[in-house]
C-alpha cells in the first residue's frame, strides 16, 4: 500500500489524503481508522499532517513563482516571520524546481511545528510566536488507592493500586500515547486519526475507541490484555517480533509471557478480571498466597505469617466493597488459621 512508506511531505501532497482531512466521508474514515490501527508508527505523522492541513488556507488560484518560493525559503532560514497568510499550493503540472522548493518548505514547516506554535498574523500584520513547553504528567497510586483519571481527549482511566500512568502534557493534540506500569481499565474516546497507544514493557496495545483492561505489574510473569468492548491490536513495542493475534475482540484475553516473549489468546469470562474497577474482589479457587498478595495491595496492609504455617484450603468468594475485617473473618471461619489485625499489620497464626 502506497501510504506505508509515506513521510510527512508525502501526506501533505496527496490529494486523497487532503480530501479526507478537509471533507471526510464514512468510507474514508473507516479506511483510515483501519490503516492507522495496522500502522500505529505512522499515527504521529498523520496527526501532524492533519494539523498542518487544517491550520492553513487553500488558494487554488494562487500560482507562486520560483522567486516567491525562494523568498519564503530565505525568510525561514533567517527566522523572519511571514507577512502573508500561509498557503498549501497545488500545482497542476508541477515543475521539478518548484517541487524541490515546495518539499523544502513543507519539511521546514513540519519541523517548526513540533517545536513552536506559530500564530499567523492578523490584518494589522501582528505576529505572535510562543514556545510550546511539553512536560511529563504522571499519576502514581499507592497500596489501597484506586484513581479515576480523565484524559484531555475525553478518555478515562481507572488506575488500580500500586500503578503508574505516564503521558505527555500535549496528549491528544498530535497523538495519544502513554505508558502503564501496574493495572488499569481504559475507556477510550473514538478518534480515527489518533490511535490510542499504551506501552507496557515490551508490549504495545493500540486502539481507536473501545474499553479494555491491562494488567502489567512488574512482579507478574505475564502482561494481560482483556477486551470488554470494541477492537484492540496488540504488538511489540519495539521491532522485536512477538507472536500476537491481529486483533482482540470482546471477551478475548491476551497473555504475554515475559520470560519466553510469547503470547496466547483465549476467550474468557471477564467478571473476575474486571471486578476490581467496581470495587469488587472475586476469589476463584485462590490459594492463601494469592489472597495475601491481593489483600495487601487492596487494603494497604502487611501480612506476618507464623513460620511453618500452611493454609491448605483454596477459597472462592465474592466481596462487594467489603471491609478487610469482614473478609478475614470469612476466611478464618472456613480455614485452619486465625488472625489479629493491629494497625496496618495482619498477624496470621495456627488456629487453636
Amino acid at each position: 500500500m502506497k501510504y506505508q512508506n509515506y513521510q510527512l511531505e508525502d501526506f501533505l501532497k496527496d490529494d486523497d489524503f487532503i480530501r479526507w482531512v478537509k471533507n471526510p466521508t464514512v468510507k474514508q474514515n473507516h479506511f483510515w481508522e483501519s490503516w492507522l490501527m495496522e500502522h500505529p508508527d505512522k499515527a504521529q505523522t498523520v496527526a501532524l499532517a492533519r494539523q498542518l492541513i487544517l491550520s492553513v488556507r487553500y488558494k487554488h488560484s494562487y500560482q507562486p513563482s520560483e522567486e516567491d518560493l525562494t523568498t519564503v525559503w530565505e525568510r525561514i532560514q533567517a527566522g523572519e516571520p511571514s507577512t502573508q497568510s500561509a498557503r498549501i499550493v497545488r500545482f497542476p503540472v508541477p515543475a521539478p524546481t518548484l517541487l524541490r522548493f515546495a518539499a523544502i518548505f513543507l519539511i521546514t514547516v513540519a519541523a517548526a511545528v513540533t517545536v513552536w506554535r506559530y500564530t499567523l498574523p492578523d490584518k494589522s500584520t501582528k505576529n505572535v510566536t510562543s514556545q510550546a513547553i511539553t512536560r511529563l504528567i504522571q499519576t502514581r497510586t499507592i497500596r489501597g488507592q484506586r484513581e479515576l483519571i480523565q484524559l484531555p481527549d475525553g478518555s478515562s482511566v481507572k488506575l488500580n493500586a500500586e500503578s503508574v500512568l505516564s503521558y505527555s502534557s500535549d496528549f491528544g493534540k498530535t497523538g495519544r500515547a502513554l505508558t502503564l506500569e501496574g493495572e488499569a481499565f481504559f475507556e477510550v474516546a473514538h478518534d480515527a486519526s489518533k490511535p490510542f497507544i499504551i506501552q507496557t514493557g515490551k508490549l504495545r496495545t493500540t486502539v481507536v475507541g473501545t474499553s479494555f483492561n491491562i494488567n502489567a505489574y512488574p512482579e507478574n510473569p505475564d502482561i494481560t490484555v482483556a477486551v470488554l468492548t470494541g477492537k484492540v491490536k496488540v504488538g511489540a513495542a519495539s521491532k522485536a517480533p512477538i507472536n500476537t493475534p491481529d486483533f482482540l475482540v470482546p471477551s478475548d484475553l491476551y497473555s504475554y509471557q515475559k520470560s519466553s516473549e510469547k503470547g496466547r489468546k483465549e476467550q474468557v469470562n471477564l467478571d473476575e478480571l474486571l471486578a476490581w474497577k467496581d470495587d469488587v474482589i472475586i476469589l476463584k479457587n485462590a490459594d492463601f498466597q494469592e489472597i495475601k498478595k491481593k489483600l495487601e495491595r487492596w487494603y494497604a496492609v502487611n501480612f506476618v505469617v507464623q513460620k511453618g504455617l500452611k493454609v491448605k484450603e483454596d477459597f472462592s468468594a465474592r466481596f462487594n466493597n467489603t471491609s478487610l475485617k469482614s473478609i478475614l473473618d470469612a476466611l478464618n471461619y472456613t480455614s485452619n488459621f486465625q488472625y489479629e489485625l493491629v494497625n496496618n499489620t495482619v498477624f496470621v497464626t495456627q488456629k487453636k
